[in-house]
Order: structure tokens, then C-alpha cells, then sequence
């Protein structure tokens, strides 16, 4: 395959539009995002709270673009830490660097391929970290200027077991109106109050695993914590020249924050259903409560 030589600003918007699944029809994408959220929370079967907190980087370096195909690296980076009276209740971390393989079919078709090795671990300084593979294709069709839509998969071998999501993204914009859509895992619809400010109504779902300190909550066991957070909101998003900051309000709902040892594990995971899940929780859970977010991310236009 001979590879142009094309510009580093070509190479950027490139290598990012592959990785993302809904930026074919809209005329922009988000080339680095800091997010963190904020959230206390009550413990189940007690009177304990518990301040969750979490925060995360995403961000893009391109590698090398060919005629029909495109090479990049997505890196993201994930903590989540609780605090109970004052202490630390548990503190964990991931670090993803997604491999991305696109392969541009026509001008309508477009295939992504994606390595995620992950890296997880906690704070403790003797825990030994631990890894996950995982990998996912995702088509994106083109069905007119302003509508595409994207369909695939996931595939994760958590420390809960092997998990599978499938995926559905759709995009459009009429007007004021943008609506954005990966389901399972995010629903965004903004409506345009001016030049510099949006309004919107977001949905924004995570299901992930997480290595923990072998003496968390003072178990005598290797143990591993299993993540569902849901949260559905509305938010302002303040845009000046390519700069955004954006400021969200919500509840998080059906969320769960699950302890077990590394040796219960499930048989196979489809999104929402676990089979031969016959596991052992060792703590207890934290409620639903009111999520607070905030964000900034630098928004590159292809105008």
C-alpha cells in the first residue's frame, strides 16, 4: 500500500474521525476532553456515606494515514476514588491505549477495528497490576449530509468474565437541533441557544472492572470491583473559539458498585445479562444519588 505524505493538521482530523463513531455528518470533533464527576452516596443497609468522586482524560495521537486506511492511537485514562469519614474507602484506575484500524470501503462505508489493551491497578504501591484485552469493530454509514448511522460490537475479557455490548450509533442535525446517540453508552440531544451556549439533555452509561488492594474493607482476599454508572441530566456547554467548558446536573440511577474476590467470576456477560453468575458480593453497595460533572475539551472545527 503507498501511503501520501499529507499535512499533520489532514493526519490529525484523519486519525480521530476512524475513532470516533458518529463524526462523519457533523462538522466537528473533540481532539482532547478532562472530565470529572462528583457524587455522595449513601452505603445500603447503612447510614454511612460515602463521596464518590472520578475523572478522566481522553486523547488522541495520530500515527500514519494511507489512501483507504488510517492508523491511531486512542489513549484514556480513568480514577475513581470514595471516601468514608475521612478515609478511603477504595481507589482504582485504568489506562487504555486503543489501537485503531480503519478501512474506508467507499465514500459512504467506513470500518473501524480497535485493539484496547488495559492496564488496571489501585494505589497501593505492593499491588501487582493486572491487564485486560479486549477489541471491537464499528461501521459507519453515511445516509445523507446532515445523518449517518454506525453499528457493531464490543468485546472485553473483564475480571467478572468475558462481556460483550453490542453497539448502535445514529447522528443528525436539523437546524438548532443535534441529536447524538452510542447506544448503550451515551444519548445526547443539545438544542442551540446562541452562538456560544447549548442546552442539553444527556444519557451517559459505564460498565467497567477495576483491580483493588488486596486488604480493601479489610478482606483477606484478592478482590476486584465491578462498576454500573448511569446518569442522565441536563447540562450548559459554553463554547469561546474552540475551547469548551461544560457543566452537567443529574442522578445517577440502577448503578452499582460491587465487590467480589478474583476467583467468583461469570460464565459470559451480554450488556445487561450475566450468565452462570452465581457470585458472592462482599460489600455493601452504594445508593443512587445526585451527580455533579464538569468538563472542558478543545473542539477542532472542519469547516
Amino acid at each position: 500500500m503507498n501511503l501520501s505524505v499529507i499535512t499533520y493538521k489532514v493526519l490529525f482530523l484523519l486519525s480521530f474521525i476512524m475513532i470516533m463513531p458518529n463524526a462523519f455528518a457533523q462538522n466537528y470533533i473533540d481532539v482532547f476532553e478532562l472530565e470529572s464527576f462528583s457524587s455522595n452516596r449513601m452505603l445500603k443497609n447503612s447510614d454511612d456515606q460515602i463521596k464518590l468522586s472520578s475523572y478522566n482524560i481522553n486523547t488522541i495521537v495520530p500515527l500514519f494515514n494511507g489512501n483507504t486506511s488510517s492508523v491511531a492511537l486512542s489513549l484514556n485514562y480513568d480514577n475513581i476514588e470514595t471516601i468514608k469519614k475521612g478515609d478511603k474507602y477504595f481507589k482504582v484506575f485504568s489506562f487504555a491505549t486503543n489501537l485503531v484500524f480503519s478501512k474506508s470501503h467507499n465514500e459512504y462505508l467506513t470500518v473501524r477495528y480497535i485493539f484496547m489493551p488495559k492496564l488496571l491497578g489501585n494505589s497501593s504501591k505492593t499491588n501487582t497490576k493486572v491487564t485486560q484485552l479486549g477489541f471491537a469493530t464499528l461501521a459507519n454509514k453515511i445516509l445523507n449530509e446532515t445523518t449517518n448511522v454506525s453499528y457493531g460490537f464490543v468485546y472485553n475479557n473483564q475480571l467478572f468474565g468475558p462481556f460483550i455490548v453490542p453497539l448502535f450509533g445514529y447522528y443528525t442535525k436539523q437546524d438548532l437541533i443535534e441529536v447524538n446517540v452510542l447506544f448503550p453508552q451515551n444519548i445526547d440531544i443539545n438544542y442551540k441557544l446562541n452562538p456560544n451556549i447549548f442546552f442539553g439533555l444527556k444519557f451517559n452509561g459505564k460498565m467497567n472492572s477495576y483491580a483493588l488492594e488486596s486488604n480493601t474493607l479489610d478482606l483477606v482476599q484478592n478482590t476486584y470491583l465491578s462498576v454500573n454508572e448511569n446518569q442522565i441530566g441536563t447540562y450548559l456547554d459554553y463554547n469561546y473559539k474552540n475551547f469548551h467548558i461544560n457543566f452537567f446536573g443529574g442522578y445517577s440511577f440502577m448503578s452499582s458498585y460491587k465487590i467480589f474476590s478474583d476467583l467468583d467470576r461469570t460464565d459470559f456477560s451480554l450488556f445487561m445479562l450475566k450468565f452462570g453468575d452465581n457470585r458472592n458480593q462482599l460489600n455493601n453497595d452504594l445508593k443512587n444519588g445526585f451527580v455533579i460533572k464538569s468538563s472542558m475539551y478543545y473542539r477542532f472545527y472542519n469547516n
